[in-house]
């Protein structure tokens, strides 16, 4: 949904005028909150409970103008009369550097105003506000905008809704109406009420009720952001409806990036901040590839956080757990899904493969054959009785392992492990390889990931698990995928000298590098929303941040936009879990039915009511839902 005409148009009914009146909030000037009052914020931190006091005090100005002048506009002197003399060291110049700091340009209107100024047309500015003028322009000025005049209704005791503003403007400039063009968001304000006095008018409708509209959005994500009063989901809409108008969400990567990458991995660098102040940590550990985006937001939004990617996987930790314990040997099939033996063997660069194949061939297995769960069982079960043809690998990565560990401070009492979550198998291996718990960060964990009071979770917590459970078992990849890169996958550490560690890396496979140029343009929109954050980090209560989060990906799991699960379906990432193959993340979002939830409630409806109240069930499903009556 954009504009009803274009800016050229605009700008050749410019043409035909004398002069050009803008409206200044939301139309030239946005603020980076939806909502105007969460400016107000900003100065709860030089006095708490400020943004609820200086609302009241609005109302209380407006209503006592209303008793005695038969007008609401109130100035912003009338409204700091009405504050509690708790709040009276805050100055009227302290909100009006709050409101600077929060206003940015709306640049497709800029441009409007560039023209008209560059084509020898008087500009002035007029808005609905309890700013004086001399207030107003000091505002436009910081923005880089000059006016011949500025008309505020706080001044002229009433509003562009009623016609009183517009008519002392007229009066000043004594120009014909239809010279004029007036432009503006409010349709009744800047719209109606200019046209009925004989003005030109263009409406512009605010950026985020076209966002609101525009069905290339999740609608119902949008919409559960804009009824959320949290200041983090005020904060997203704003951005998002700017880079919208601004057409930088030009790929379904940069949207999704905007939209769900980036309050999740910047939200989560806030919550681990947060937390790692309250635990008193000294050093966050970022385990594996999901780290390297995870440093670079810390990188802007806390420089002064030590933090280090901790170089780990599934693969380097399992030979030096399998030291410890033999129920690591299920665990090099891990990833089974419709490998052979052989292939997955060879993913785990074993020193000598050829005799571990002989191994399985001389038991009667067949390693170029898809493996299934009974030959998966049985190569576990030979290698466990054989494991002594491992040991001389498990020797070595275990030594080298330690003395990673050691160096990296793994085990220090003020350091924590960070990674997305969900099983926790890193974590696990290392604490068994270095045989106590760790301190360790993530967005989730499931019920085998909760194994102690050192593990804190973000958005999934133990006694909302059951509640949420469907994120896990259907989508989990969607919660990773904002933190996937293309650099290489570690193997394996060993001793390359006596006192030096040498890091073995795979090279990454087609489905990584496809992976990678999404990740790139993932990563530009977290970066680019970290930096427009950045100055109102503070105002944000990880409540807020966590409830925002889950609208989002509630809305995207459960209902997304017929883009998003088209362009999410292109994703090659297959997932696999203990051999046994699931719906990979182009598989769910690219059936259209919504995936193998689905299938699963339509047989368990079979099941307990009967093949045909099950299927007059589903018509009055799709009836309703497509209107297909």
């Amino acid at each position: 949904m954009q504009n009803l005409i274009s800016s050229n148009t605009i700008k050749s009914i410019i043409d035909s005028v004398d002069i050009v009146t803008f409206d200044v909030f939301d139309t030239l000037l946005i603020r980076c909150f939806e909502r105007p009052t969460d400016v107000f914020r900003i100065l709860d931190g030089d006095a708490a409970g400020f943004h609820d006091a200086r609302i009241t005090a609005e109302e209380q100005a407006r209503a006592e103008m209303m008793r005695n002048e038969n007008h609401p506009e109130a100035t912003l002197e009338d409204i700091y009369r009405y504050l509690p003399e708790a709040y009276s060291h805050i100055t009227i110049d302290r909100e009006i550097e709050a409101e600077i700091l929060c206003l940015e340009l709306r640049n497709t209107v800029f441009d409007i105003y560039q023209y008209a100024l560059n084509n020898g047309k008087k500009v002035y500015a007029i808005s609905d506000i309890y700013y004086s003028s001399t207030q107003l322009s000091f505002i436009l000025n910081e923005k880089g905008m000059t006016f011949m005049g500025v008309y505020t209704s706080a001044d002229a005791k009433g509003g562009k809704y009623g016609g009183k503003l517009f008519q002392q403007f007229m009066r000043d400039v004594d120009v014909s109406p239809d010279r004029i063009l007036h432009i503006g968001d409010n349709r009744l304000s800047d719209y109606s009420s200019a046209l009925k006095l004989g003005l030109q008018a263009i409406h512009l409708p605010k950026n985020h009720e076209l966002l609101g509209r525009d069905s290339a959005f999740n609608l119902n994500a949008i919409h559960k952001l804009q009824s959320d009063h949290g200041a983090f989901s005020g904060f997203l809409i704003s951005r998002i409806a700017k880079l919208k108008e601004e057409r930088k969400l030009d790929s379904a990567a940069r949207l999704f990036g905007a939209m769900y990458a980036a309050p999740l991995v910047c939200g989560f660098v806030m919550w681990l901040e947060q937390q790692a102040r309250r635990d008193g940590m000294e050093e966050l550990l970022l385990m594996a590839r999901d780290g390297y985006i995870i440093k670079d937001v810390f990188a802007v939004l806390y420089p002064e956080r030590k933090v280090t990617v901790f170089l780990c996987s599934r693969r380097s930790l399992l030979f030096p757990a399998l030291k410890v314990h033999d129920e690591w040997m299920g665990q090099l099939f891990a990833n089974a899904g419709n490998s052979s033996l052989r292939h997955i063997l060879n993913g785990l660069v074993i020193d000598n493969m050829e005799e571990i194949i002989a191994l399985l061939r001389d038991n009667g297995l067949e390693v170029d054959r898809h493996a299934s769960a009974t030959m998966i069982a049985k190569a576990v079960a030979l290698l466990t009785e054989h494991k002594h043809l491992l040991a001389a690998q498990i020797d070595r990565e275990y030594a080298a392992c330690l003395d990673y560990c050691r160096q990296s401070g793994v085990v220090a009492a003020k350091t924590a492990v960070v990674d997305v979550g969900w099983g926790l198998s890193s974590q696990k291996a290392l604490e068994q390889i270095l045989r106590q718990p760790l301190n360790g960060y993530y967005i989730g964990a499931n019920k085998e990931g909760n194994m102690h009071k050192k593990i804190k979770t973000f958005l999934f917590v133990p006694h909302d698990l059951r509640k949420r459970m469907a994120y896990f078992n259907n989508c989990m990849e969607i919660f990773e995928l904002p933190f996937i890169s293309d650099r290489e996958q570690l193997i394996s550490i060993s001793h390359a000298e006596a006192d030096k560690l040498e890091f073995v890396f795979r090279s990454v496979n087609s489905h990584e590098r496809v992976r990678g140029y999404l990740a790139n343009e993932l990563h530009e929109a977290v970066l680019d929303f970290a930096e427009s954050i950045k100055p109102f980090i503070g105002l944000f209560s990880v409540n807020d941040i966590r409830r925002a989060i889950i609208n989002l990906y509630a809305a995207l799991i459960n209902e997304p936009a017929p883009t998003e699960r088209l362009a999410l379906g292109e994703i090659p990432h297959s997932r696999f879990v203990n051999g046994v193959e699931h719906l990979d993340l182009g598989g769910y979002w690219k059936s259209s039915l919504g995936g193998h939830e689905l299938i699963q409630k339509v047989m368990m409806t079979v099941k307990k009511k009967g093949l045909k109240q099950t299927t007059l069930r589903a018509m009055d499903y799709f009836n309703e839902k497509y209107n297909m009556r």
